[in-house]
């Protein structure tokens, strides 16, 4: 691929192992942006963790927020730090596309954007990011650009349940999408609808072998 024409590039964090570290899988988005970035954009991987499962623990007993692990990765490979922000907020995809940005796209001016993530993930990451930029009021004509890399460390087994996890979720999104069309609209939802962001309401159940994915 060529080098990166854009302002950001936004990596969704894609779980950690239990020492700390990207999962393997995570590390090739991660790599994937050294590839390409140019030394001018803004770098900003995605996501405090998973509401799925117990977040991994440093040896002080604080959560490792997988976006800082995947920011400590690509300075631990020479990306200069002032060259990142981290989303410390979102626990899922639906806020990584929200919190991207709330936080980031609209304050910073951010309108050419690239979304780096797992072929498996790619086609719901789209769907999610390609609604939340379309919602109303913008601030910017948005242009975004994708990106995915193979699904290394992952066996075949594993990626059919989590591909059949994730087309599920996708015909959700395009159901909600004729629904929501505005950012306060999808603001409420979020907030008293969505399982992950919402007071009180239980998340959808998932199996040990999807688990394995995060």
């Amino acid at each position: 691929m060529k080098k990166s024409n854009f302002d950001a590039i936004f990596i969704p964090s894609g779980g950690l192992k239990k020492n700390g570290v990207p999962h393997e899988w995570a590390k090739r988005r991660l790599d994937k942006v050294l590839e390409i970035e140019t030394g001018k954009e803004y770098i900003i991987p995605l996501g405090s963790g998973t509401p799925y499962a117990p977040p991994i623990l440093n040896k002080k007993g604080f959560q490792i927020k997988e976006c800082v692990a995947s920011a400590d990765y690509l300075v631990s490979r020479g990306l200069p730090k002032k060259r990142i922000l981290v989303d410390k907020f979102s626990d899922d995809t639906i806020g990584n596309g929200y919190f991207s940005r709330i936080f980031f796209a609209d304050p910073f001016g951010f309108k050419k954007i690239l979304i780096i993530t797992s072929d498996y993930h790619l086609p719901r990451a789209k769907a999610i990011f390609e609604w939340i930029y379309s919602l109303t009021p913008r601030k910017h004509k948005y242009s975004l650009g994708f990106v995915s890399v193979r699904d290394a460390g992952l066996n075949l087994g594993l990626i059919r349940n989590r591909i059949r996890k994730e087309k599920k979720s996708i015909k959700k999104i395009f159901i909600m999408r004729q629904k929501i069309k505005t950012l306060e609209q999808f603001h409420r939802w979020l907030f008293t609808k969505h399982a992950v962001y919402a007071y009180g309401l239980k998340l959808q159940k998932i199996s040990a072998e999807v688990l394995k994915t995060y």
